[in-house]
Formats: C-alpha cells, sequence, structure tokens
C-alpha cells in the first residue's frame, strides 16, 4: 500500500509551481482578513465616538454651581468637590456607602432662589 504523500500519491502529482501560488493566495487572503479588521476597528471607534470607559463625575464648576443655588449643604459641597478633584480618599462621584453618600440634592432649591 502507498501512501499519500509517496511517489505514486496524490502530493506527488502536485507542481512546484501549484503550491506557490497557493501559498500565496493564502497569504493575501490571511492579509485581507487583517485589513479588514484594522478598517472595522477604526469604523467602530468614529461610530462610537471614545472608546468604553468609566462614566465622570460631577466636574468642579458643576459642584460649585450646586452649592451656590443652594442645593447643597456646605460639608456635601466639601466631599463632591474633593471627588470632582480626584483628590485620594475622596469618595467616588457616585457614592458607594451611606457614610459618603453622594450629595442630596432638595427639591425646594430651585424655588427658593426664584422667589
Amino acid at each position: 500500500m502507498s501512501s499519500p504523500s509517496g511517489p505514486g500519491g496524490l502530493l506527488g502529482q502536485v507542481s512546484a509551481e501549484t503550491v506557490w501560488q497557493v501559498m500565496m493566495w493564502m497569504v493575501v487572503i490571511i492579509a485581507a482578513a487583517m485589513v479588514f479588521m484594522v478598517v472595522a476597528k477604526f469604523i467602530r471607534r468614529a461610530a462610537v465616538g471614545q472608546p468604553p470607559g468609566p462614566v465622570p463625575g460631577l466636574t468642579v464648576e458643576q459642584v460649585d454651581r450646586m452649592y451656590r443655588r443652594g442645593m447643597l449643604t456646605e460639608a456635601e459641597y466639601e466631599r463632591a468637590r474633593r471627588a470632582a478633584m480626584g483628590v485620594p480618599g475622596a469618595p467616588p462621584a457616585g457614592g458607594t456607602n451611606d457614610a459618603e453618600a453622594p450629595p442630596k440634592i432638595r427639591p425646594d432649591a430651585d424655588a427658593d432662589q426664584e422667589t
């Protein structure tokens, strides 16, 4: 019994030129797939905008404005301002526990300003 790769087998009947053509087309297909993936990545970034990441909290300007409108107490203002500035040890802008809860917005604060 002869093997397929032996002198009388299937691979023995394929010319060297055919092998090189197959290898060349394999490289072309792999390169085209890689180019397609890179282009798709750039299109996705352009469509989405920024890559996914943490949602930013309040800015210092927003915290200052809320304090001036009477929406925050002084303690809440200081805590929120430190968090907005990214001071180490400050609670995150969203707050994670009851002791360091995010500032509570009083619904009547806007009504006080209008009168």
